[in-house]
């Protein structure tokens, strides 16, 4: 049984954001949209596992003071991955480490962008090595 991918998306805008959905839907992901980027992250860092693999973001439609304070999810330990909308400056990407950004809604480009990172793989507990 493939294991369950989850996404959180952060899309303020309602064309978008059903956008985003119609497309992930075509992936079988499951799907959490958040309100806000304080939703954003407690979804990503603290609430309790399973937590979304995927985070997609409208840049867009989100202030300078919800970019900075999205930068905490990766502060934090979340090393998801996101895939952004909208125009995203190269130093964003960087910081974010962002993996994907589309320009425009165009059918099937987040869809295959999603199918190409590849998230079957199963996740394993490490051993705990005594020094």
């Amino acid at each position: 049984m493939k294991p369950a991918v989850r996404a959180i998306v952060f899309a303020p805008v309602a064309k978008r954001s059903e956008w985003i959905e119609r497309e992930l839907v075509r992936e079988e992901i499951m799907i959490q949209t958040a309100r806000s980027i304080v939703e954003v992250i407690a979804a990503v860092v603290d609430d309790p596992p399973p937590r979304p693999q995927i985070l997609v973001v409208d840049f867009d439609s989100i202030s300078a003071a919800e970019v900075l304070e999205l930068h905490s999810i990766r502060e934090r330990g979340w090393f998801g991955t996101i895939f952004a909308l909208g125009k995203v400056p190269v130093e964003l990407r960087k910081s974010l480490r962002i993996e994907q950004v589309l320009g425009s809604l165009v059918d099937n480009s987040l869809r295959v962008a999603v199918s190409e990172v590849g998230f079957d793989a199963q996740t394993r507990r490490l051993p705990i090595f005594n020094y």
